[in-house]
């Protein structure tokens, strides 16, 4: 869980400049947010170390495309290491030019792709897409997107940094997170 308190340091980087956001409260919609990335670029926003083990009820949605042939646009929430080299995240990302979004999952460990899967195909482009993400201090981690059965993932992932990115899109992001009792 993010406490309110972790929450308050919660960073935006945006074009080398640091914004304060808002504290997260009990419900999705205490937390949205836009992330604005041009064609070719990414914006990353990093929150506070979450708790292990813990969950992120979310959806995100794209607002604008930007499409350069070479990015395809795409929206990432998750969990890294300090040094950026491992991370789990769920995305979203356009199929193909023009074309409906896929969502899924990745794994990176110390900077190589390890594991990549998709699990919905053919959502409308701007289509909220709702996912749950949990895991555990041992590196497991489970999501499930758009009410599907989730999917349990085993890693040697210790995360400790929440979050969510944009790449040649602009995105609104809602989420909560909580840890189990």
């Amino acid at each position: 869980m993010i406490s309110a308190r972790s929450l308050l340091r919660c960073l935006a980087v945006v074009a080398g400049f640091c914004l304060p956001l808002p504290a997260l409260g009990s419900g999705l919609s205490d937390f949205p947010v836009e992330l604005d990335a041009g064609a070719g670029q990414i914006v990353h926003l990093d929150c506070a170390a979450p708790s292990s083990p813990g969950s992120l009820d979310g959806a995100f949605r794209f607002l604008e495309l930007r499409d350069t042939g070479r990015w395809a646009p795409s929206a990432f929430i998750g969990i890294r290491d300090d040094a950026r080299a491992g991370k789990f995240r769920v995305f979203i990302t356009q199929a193909e030019r023009g074309g409906t979004v896929v969502a899924g999952y990745d794994y990176v460990l110390d900077g190589r792709l390890v594991l990549r899967e998709m699990l919905v195909r053919g959502i409308p482009r701007a289509a909220a897409v709702k996912i749950t993400l949990t895991w555990t201090d041992s590196g497991k981690f489970s999501v499930s997107i758009l009410g599907k059965p989730p999917k349990t993932v085993d890693t040697e992932l210790r995360g400790t940094v929440l979050f969510a990115a944009a790449s040649s899109a602009k995105v609104k992001f809602a989420f909560s997170t909580g840890s189990f009792l």
